[in-house]
């Protein structure tokens, strides 16, 4: 009895010896393999420690600490906003998702168009801070400026004009720089 006691007690300690090293294991993997990261060409990266902004990174492999740092990825690439979705139906053009202003001699247009963009990698840090997403810039910042430029420059002509002087219109506005 004594012994089968003695080899009870022995085979306990080393599932519990086994378990340790499982989750020392773990724990080694996990410290390594969140010790680095890759940041793909088009993106910049954000580097946070305890949530506070600590700097950025250029494309390729980064390595930092573990459960203090975090680094958030944001694209620099070209992206587009459109409010021209909608498109012909028929006869009709369903105009849900134009832009709408008034003309000079105050008729209202409806006006639909793709505004392309990218962010200055130099100020992804500064976004980052004041948004935390390109979706939060972008609703908060470049859609209301795109808004307000093609009201405004749609104010200055007329209705008429908006049709024969499309090209010129568009012009004043794609070299407005945001």
């Amino acid at each position: 009895r004594v012994s089968m006691y003695y080899d009870q007690e022995k085979q306990k300690v080393r599932v519990e010896k086994i378990i340790v090293h499982v989750i020392i294991g773990l724990f080694v993997l996990v410290l390594v393999f969140g010790s680095f990261g890759i940041i793909k060409a088009g993106e910049v990266g954000v580097r946070t420690t305890l949530g506070a902004v600590s700097g950025t990174n250029e494309p390729g492999i980064y390595f930092k600490v573990p459960f203090i740092q975090k680094m958030h990825k944001i694209s620099i690439r070209t992206l587009t906003v459109n409010f021209d979705k909608a498109g012909d139906i028929g006869d009709e053009k369903d105009t849900h998702d134009n832009l709408f202003g008034a003309s000079k001699d105050l008729q209202e247009v409806a006006i639909g168009i793709v505004v392309n963009y990218h962010i200055d990698s130099k100020k992804v840090s500064d976004i980052f801070v004041k948004y935390r997403t390109i979706n939060n810039f972008e609703n908060n910042v470049i859609k209301p400026i795109i808004r307000e430029l093609v009201k405004s420059t749609s104010a200055s002509y007329t209705a008429e004009e908006l049709v024969t002087k499309r090209t010129e219109f568009s012009d004043k506005v794609n070299k407005t720089d945001i």
